[in-house]
């Protein structure tokens, strides 16, 4: 059963993002998003062009996307809920989603905690709906775009790989743990997954 009521959304000053983000920052590849509600009553996060927010964005079309501070200003002024960065197949930078994996004592499951560990040295953030994970780093490879699902201790999880692919990943600025991001360190957890 799901809610009619709009998610709460789990998110830090977006004017305000962690430095480890800079690289993310400085590249025109922005969006926003906002919660819409599909037909069978589940909650997304599609992405929307920031200049005409009633607009979806593609992540094939640059000309739907704008800078940073388009996009916060856009969400400052309540035209969406949050901003998405635009990953592209050039950029070096890769992420994990880790799904479902922290409940709302912010306990984070154990299977989550060990792909966190394995990513050291990357920049890593609660995703909007609180619930699950975010993985930055750099990264280099073929193009990835994969999904992982299984059952653990009862519990259906999900892992998501994105590496030179076109995808909107939603930022919040909540940090879930402070590392550098550097361009040596390479998200372990999706080196070994993608090989």
């Amino acid at each position: 059963m799901h809610s009619d009521a709009k998610p709460n959304t789990f998110q830090r000053d977006l004017a305000k993002l962690p430095p480890a983000l800079m690289p993310l920052i400085e590249r025109p590849q922005w969006c926003v998003w906002r919660w819409t509600q599909k037909p069978d009553g589940k909650w997304q996060k599609p992405p929307f062009m920031a200049m005409a927010p009633e607009r979806h964005a593609s992540t094939k079309d640059p000309n739907t996307w704008t800078d940073y501070s388009t996009a916060l200003a856009a969400v400052q002024a309540g035209h969406a809920d949050g901003i998405s960065y635009i990953l592209t197949k050039d950029d070096p930078f890769g992420a994990i989603d880790l799904d479902h994996c922290r409940d709302k004592l912010c306990s984070i499951d154990v299977w989550a905690q060990n792909f966190m560990q394995a990513a050291v040295n990357t920049y890593q953030e609660v995703t909007p709906s609180g619930e699950g994970v975010r993985i930055w780093g750099f990264t280099d490879g073929d193009p990835l775009s994969r999904k992982f699902t299984l059952e653990i201790d009862g519990k259906q999880i999900a892992a998501e790989l994105f590496r030179r692919t076109n995808k909107a990943l939603t930022i919040t600025g909540s940090q879930s743990a402070p590392a550098p991001c550097s361009r040596r360190s390479r998200p372990a957890a999706a080196q070994v997954m993608a090989d």
